[in-house]
């Protein structure tokens, strides 16, 4: 999906995808990607990981088997990227093409303002058929604003059966990591993070962590 990463977050400039279906069995189900123009049908493409605007919308859609559901490359316009994922359910549940295991569900690489709610992330493959280290990530961020929060009443993101639920690394900038009333069922890992200095940008709260059953609730770090 092309996008102009330094052009404002509005639909005139940036391309745009509207998930309500499902998606499924691919290498990236969508990526913000600008993939560059050969002239005259020659030249040399963009390389991967180019900076992109493209605007990604999933409203109750679903992503099956994929290896990377969705990939976020960075925007560097004025303002956050206006992309959201709501409803949305993202599983694994059997052997990828070619028998690769999954990397993760959602990637984000330098962008802020997404917003995810009431999303599922799951492996529910058999631990006999998928051991941990195979089964993949929920979300990974990198220099990249995370946002995932419901109002009390709603329903809650969840993280099931995974390698990480939520893996972010921190480098020079300095990104807010907002995690509040989600669920995290039997990962490996729940939450990594990795390079955040500034305690008041890190808001873990609110959340429920799922261990063999037993279940521990977080509270607001002081």
């Amino acid at each position: 999906m092309n996008g102009e990463t330094f052009l404002p977050q509005e639909y005139q400039h940036q391309g745009k995808v509207i998930v309500y279906g499902t998606i499924k069995n691919a290498w990236y189900g969508i990526r913000t990607f600008m993939p560059g123009y050969c002239p005259e049908g020659g030249g040399v493409l963009i390389e991967e990981g180019y900076p992109s605007g493209g605007i990604i919308h999933v409203s109750g859609g679903k992503f099956v088997n994929n290896k990377t559901a969705i990939r976020f490359y960075p925007y560097r316009g004025n303002g956050d990227n206006i992309s959201y994922l709501s409803n949305a359910v993202f599983t694994t549940n059997a052997s990828l093409e070619g028998n690769y295991h999954p990397d993760c569900f959602v990637r984000m690489d330098g962008v802020s303002g997404i917003e995810i709610s009431k999303c599922t992330f799951q492996n529910l493959r058999p631990k006999n058929e998928c051991q941990f280290g195979q089964r993949g990530k929920g979300i990974v961020a990198f220099n990249a604003d995370v946002n995932i929060s419901q109002n009390i009443s709603s329903d809650s993101t969840y993280f099931k059966s995974l390698d990480y639920g939520i893996y972010a690394l921190n480098g020079a900038t300095t990104p807010a990591f907002l995690i509040s009333q989600c669920a995290f069922h039997n990962n490996r890992k729940s939450v990594y993070l990795s390079g955040y200095t500034a305690i008041d940008l890190v808001d873990i709260k609110n959340n429920t962590f799922w261990l063999n059953n037993n279940s521990m609730v977080s509270q607001p770090l002081n």
